[in-house]
């Protein structure tokens, strides 16, 4: 016979597997609609791109609900999204320390300056880059043995800064927003200063 706590748990257990399969079916949406980006241009791309996100930041929020239940919702939310808001609206106002930039107002809906779907991009990457830093630490643990679950954070830290590599150059190229000063950059990567990678390094440990 099953016990009431049998019963919750199973419960609990179904919950889970319905959230994580509901959290890969956002992110395959999200990846279906970025397949489409060769064949649009103008507001359509631009749409496509808002939708994209949103999708993808639904499933990390579902992905971590699913795994490690509310609370890693609420601290995804404050600690991504919300940093992510924070630390855009003193870029955008002081240049500190990404250097002077701006949007265009091609993005939406803004808060502080700054387009809300931004906070929500920083969401959407902060949970797989977390879980990337995790899977890495387990690797470690593996060849070296010990290593501190801390470690996972500053990895993760880095992916999602390393993001910006691929990121900032397709918006800067769509107009999305730009530099005031975009020098010393990278080689082959025009448009984007070193103190943007800098800055997003600092902010993300």
């Amino acid at each position: 016979m099953s016990t009431p706590a049998t019963v919750a748990g199973s419960r609990a257990g179904s919950a889970a597997a319905a959230g994580r399969l509901a959290a890969l079916a956002l992110a395959s949406a999200a990846v279906l609609v970025q397949v489409t980006y060769p064949l649009l241009s103008g507001r359509a791309l631009t749409t496509a791109t808002l939708a994209s996100v949103l999708l993808f930041a639904a499933a990390s929020l579902v992905s971590a609900g699913a795994t490690h239940g509310v609370r890693a919702v609420v601290a995804l939310l404050v600690g991504a999204g919300g940093v992510g808001l924070v630390a855009e609206a003193v870029g955008v106002s002081t240049g500190f320390p990404f250097g002077e930039y701006a949007y265009a107002g091609t993005l939406g809906p803004q808060v502080l300056g700054v387009p809300a779907v931004v906070p929500a991009a920083w969401l959407m990457m902060a949970w797989p880059t977390l879980l990337a830093g995790r899977a890495v630490v387990d690797l470690l643990r593996a060849r070296f043995g010990p290593v501190p679950a801390w470690v996972a954070v500053p990895l993760g830290a880095w992916a999602l800064a390393a993001w910006d590599l691929s990121l900032d150059p397709q918006m800067v190229e769509a107009g999305h927003w730009a530099w005031a000063d975009p020098a010393p950059a990278l080689p082959g990567i025009p448009g984007i200063p070193l103190t943007n990678y800098a800055g997003g390094c600092w902010w993300r440990w």
